[in-house]
């Protein structure tokens, strides 16, 4: 019973058909479909990405995501030092390990 199942599904979303119907002159429905399909997953990741950065935010900061002036002056100079330094370290270990990558080439 699974096999024919399996069978079925695969021979309903085969991608080598897909692919192959793409190189038709008539392909137009299928490339909107990839669009819509592209365009909610990006939306989602950057929906994703927001929400990340303001629910740090929000547990980081005193009075919520957009008080940044009742840090102080200390806190308000060393956050932006600090996030440099986590990025320099974050290169600095990587391109140790991944010798190919662009950043080694500078």
């Amino acid at each position: 019973m699974w096999r024919s199942f399996l069978t079925r599904f695969r021979t309903f979303y085969d991608v080598h058909a897909f692919r192959s119907s793409l190189t038709s002159l008539d392909a137009l429905p299928q490339f909107a479909l990839l669009g819509i399909l592209a365009g909610t997953v990006t939306g989602l990741v950057i929906l994703l990405f927001r929400g990340l950065i303001e629910f740090t935010l929000f547990l980081v900061l005193p009075e919520g995501p957009e008080s940044f002036e009742m840090l102080s002056l200390l806190e308000r100079a060393l956050t932006p030092i600090a996030g440099a330094l986590c990025i320099a370290f974050y290169l600095f270990f990587l391109t140790r390990v991944r010798q190919g990558w662009v950043s080694h080439m500078f």
